[in-house]
């Protein structure tokens, strides 16, 4: 048995709305002209579509999506840059201090 993945998860998402979109759209337009079998063929895809897309597809794409952040990489700051700040609030909390007192 192979994992299914996909390369990029967020385009299964997109695709999985935009395909609910049209057939609402091919539904209303059905509606609109009065012609049952438009109105029919989009109502049966809406019904598989809420039916077998988050098993078949999303599903698949937020663990592929979850996967792939879990194997990201978390970058730490260098510590010259952490050196640099710390000097940078350390000379206005100085300089601050002054202005007050």
């Amino acid at each position: 048995m192979s994992i299914r993945v996909f390369d990029t998860p967020s385009l299964a998402f997109r695709l999985g709305h935009n395909l609910l979109k049209c057939a609402e759209m091919k539904r209303g337009l059905g509606i609109r002209q009065q012609n049952s079998t438009t109105k029919a063929e989009a109502e049966t895809y809406i019904q598989l579509h809420s039916s077998e897309w988050t098993d078949k597809v999303s599903s698949i794409a937020m663990a592929t999506l979850k996967t792939n952040n879990f194997n990201k990489p978390e970058m730490l700051p260098i510590t010259a840059d952490l050196v640099l700040l710390k000097n940078v609030l350390m000379k206005t909390t100085d300089d601050l201090n002054n202005e007050i007192c």
